[in-house]
């Protein structure tokens, strides 16, 4: 009969030896499960229906109860920037509402597309151009406080935080304007563009979607966004690593004036088309073009538009001869300057 009383295959010494790996894997392994349970510092979760941010260490909106989404962006840019709620997107880049830790109060970050930033040369480019934003200040530009690049390829841009909605959302909302208050918008973006160009500063990227319209208590003001940073994509774009669908995308096409679809050098005439069709829009509630590959090749004084009067009838003479001078083919028939443009649209509204 087997005795009960085995020896044990271990010495005591070897038993000790077991007990204290043991413990000390396990330590590991608590150390281990901690870490996973940290919030990441590379990553935040976003709420897809309301925009709020969490850290990564969260998986469901308090608000809306949805699952969050994982976005590869740190939520604490420059150890100064929290962002609390995702404003919007668009094809630069997404928009938060974000806390300024330092000056504790609310701002603006856009954080531009992160393959238009992939490079030390591209980032530095951005900073060069950020910089220069950041240097023109007006009343009627959206002000920037500060920028950066967060993981080396997150370029953004803190600027003022606005109350109030874009050009583009008040069309949707309103289609046409009053001429009371197309002219008001008018001369804030007129404004804006006259003291960037005297600053060899071209927009290249003016829309309903870059015009601001900040609620103030008796009326509306007008800044424009996103001086500088159109430039930025500009210069990518131009090297050809983003393909015509992104630019599509960034919305440029609908108000490039023939010469920028044309590859020429950057000019003001640029902005004074873009702010042309603009004017056309707020005053018909329509594109002045059957689409946006416009036939600006063809022959005749001017790019073939659609006459005022279909949308506005009994529109004054003048608002046509206004944009018959405004996408006349050749660039020395139209008006030289934003405060010209603005003169006769002025003399043909009243």
């Amino acid at each position: 009969m087997e005795s009960n009383d085995r020896k044990s295959p271990y010495s005591g010494e070897d038993q000790h030896l077991l007990v204290a790996i043991a413990a000390s894997l396990a330590i590991l392994l608590e150390k281990t499960a901690a870490r996973a349970t940290l919030p990441r510092a590379d990553i935040l979760e976003e709420c897809p229906q309301c925009g709020l941010c969490y850290d990564s260490d969260s998986t469901q909106c308090k608000r809306e109860g949805a699952r969050l989404v994982p976005v590869i962006l740190p939520r604490l840019l420059e150890g100064r920037y929290n962002l609390e709620r995702r404003l919007g997107r668009g094809g630069m880049g997404t928009v938060y509402c974000a806390s300024d830790k330092l000056l504790e109060r609310l701002v603006a970050v856009k954080v531009i597309r992160e393959d238009l930033v992939g490079s030390a040369e591209a980032a530095e480019r951005f900073r060069r151009e950020a910089r220069a934003a950041a240097s023109f200040a007006h009343p009627n530009v959206v002000t920037v406080h500060d920028f950066g690049v967060a993981s080396g390829t997150r370029a953004f841009l803190v600027m003022e935080m606005l109350e109030g909605l874009t050009l583009r959302e008040k069309l949707r909302s309103q289609k046409r304007l009053p001429t009371a208050r197309l002219l008001g918008i008018s001369r804030d973006v007129c404004a804006a563009l006259t003291a960037a160009h005297r600053r060899h500063l071209v927009h290249r990227d003016l829309k309903p979607e870059n015009i601001f319209l900040v609620s103030t208590e008796s009326s509306e003001i007008a800044k424009v966004l996103d001086f500088g940073v159109a430039k930025f994509i500009s210069a990518y774009t131009e090297q050809g690593t983003v393909d015509t669908a992104i630019g599509a995308v960034l919305g440029t096409l609908r108000y490039m004036s023939p010469e920028q679809r044309g590859g020429q050098a950057a000019h003001q005439a640029w902005d004074l088309w873009a702010l042309a069709v603009m004017t056309y829009e707020m005053l018909t509630g329509c594109y002045p073009f059957e689409d946006s590959s416009f036939d600006w090749l063809s022959a005749g004084p001017v790019v073939p538009f659609t006459p005022i009067a279909m949308y506005v009838p009994g529109a004054a003479k003048k608002l046509q001869g206004l944009f018959e001078h405004s996408f006349a083919r050749e660039l020395s028939d139209r008006h030289d300057s934003a405060e010209a443009f603005l003169s006769e649209l002025q003399s043909a509204a009243n």
